[in-house]
């Protein structure tokens, strides 16, 4: 028992501190951290009965108010929650991230202002980070609903030019981001060359585009070709003509057969449209309705010159192949085997979407038909 007038000896709220550090942290015995620091070990021990009870290694003298113990109790309670859910995460003190999420989850049953403390955090940088998730959380939602309105055919860069023509200020690198956190990406489109057996005629013209598909004006290159697509009641083939300029869908036809009718119908309806000038360049493969006598006598009365390149080499007339590719992952692939009659409806809304709503990256963030309009 003390004294009456005995002096206490004083000791600094550091050395108390390394105690803790030292029995917590570095886990010593609590006899070794006495001699280390060369105090009494029940001065140790008491420090340490403190910290583990009150959360602290010095208390005030004197019987404490009741609203200091109810406020003592309820930091407790907050570190101690706070506390458990990072150990659940397995989660480091020093992500900040990390424990802005704990204190949201933990700001239903404490005050945002105590967990900050407990945190180490202000509040100022807690508020700033919230609302920053809150406008990411709106961003995520216009994204969806551009995703799943194109049925998942848009990727982060097509979105990003959506997003961009509502007027919504947005870097391609975040939608990239926020698309990987939802786990939704675009649909990937698989090459697949198909060699064509061709039929050997007299009217073979020569490749006058030797692969330069760049096309600095309006109705100058063009390139064409047919694909098959299956459906319920049999084959369909579908036929387009396609300008090098914009990559506008200028011309196309369906038809249950491949055959010179539909070549016509196709290359008739273009012509008729105006699409093209003299001199125009018509790609296509060695088909025999691209080298029918037919066929190259209705382009040359238009002074349109034909380009075809060597057999058996479909890169040679990549920009179509592409297209077809586009078609099969974004409208076959999706809806499987319908009908002729219902096909026939895809291919028209595809087309029709393809030239007026599909923004495209070649084009400066445009769809076809805008690009078209704003050229000389």
């Amino acid at each position: 028992m003390a004294k009456k007038g005995q002096k206490f000896k004083k000791y600094p709220s550091e050395l108390k501190q390394e105690v803790i550090r030292l029995y917590f942290i570095e886990h010593l015995p609590k006899k070794t951290i006495a001699s280390l620091l060369g105090i009494d070990e029940g001065r140790v021990k008491l420090w340490i009965k403190n910290y583990i009870t009150h959360g602290k290694v010095e208390l005030k003298k004197g019987k404490p108010k009741k609203e200091t113990l109810e406020e003592e109790m309820e930091r407790l309670r907050a570190e101690n929650a706070y506390l458990k859910l990072m150990m659940e995460k397995m989660l480091e003190e020093k992500d900040k991230k990390k424990k802005i999420e704990v204190i949201k989850q933990l700001s239903k049953d404490f005050s945002i202002k105590l967990l900050c403390e407990i945190a180490n955090i202000s509040r100022s940088t807690y508020y700033r980070t919230i609302n920053k998730e809150d406008k990411d959380e709106e961003l995520k939602e216009n994204i969806k609903e551009i995703y799943f309105k194109y049925n998942g055919i848009y990727g982060y860069r097509r979105i990003t030019m959506v997003l961009k023509r509502e007027g919504k200020k947005v870097n391609h690198k975040k939608v990239y981001r926020l698309m990987k956190e939802m786990g939704i990406y675009a649909r990937i489109r698989r090459k697949n060359y198909i060699r064509k057996a061709t039929k050997e005629t007299q009217y073979v013209s020569d490749n006058k585009l030797k692969r330069n598909f760049k096309s600095k004006s309006k109705y100058e290159k063009f390139v064409s070709d047919i694909t098959e697509i299956k459906t319920e009641e049999g084959k369909l083939y579908l036929m387009i003509i396609q300008d090098l300029y914009n990559n506008e869908i200028v011309s196309y036809g369906v038809s249950k057969s491949n055959n010179m009718e539909l070549a016509h119908k196709v290359i008739d309806e273009w012509l008729q449209s105006g699409k093209y000038k003299e001199g125009s360049i018509f790609h296509t493969d060695r088909g025999f309705q691209f080298t029918h006598i037919l066929t190259v006598k209705k382009l040359n009365e238009k002074g349109i010159i034909q380009s075809m390149p060597r057999k058996g080499l479909p890169q040679d007339n990549g920009p179509v192949e592409s297209f077809f590719s586009h078609f099969k992952e974004e409208v076959v692939k999706i809806h499987g085997e319908k009908t002729e009659e219902e096909y026939k409806k895809l291919i028209e809304e595809y087309i029709r979407f393809y030239n007026e709503e599909r923004y495209q990256i070649k084009l400066k963030g445009t769809t076809s038909v805008e690009y078209r309009s704003h050229a000389i």
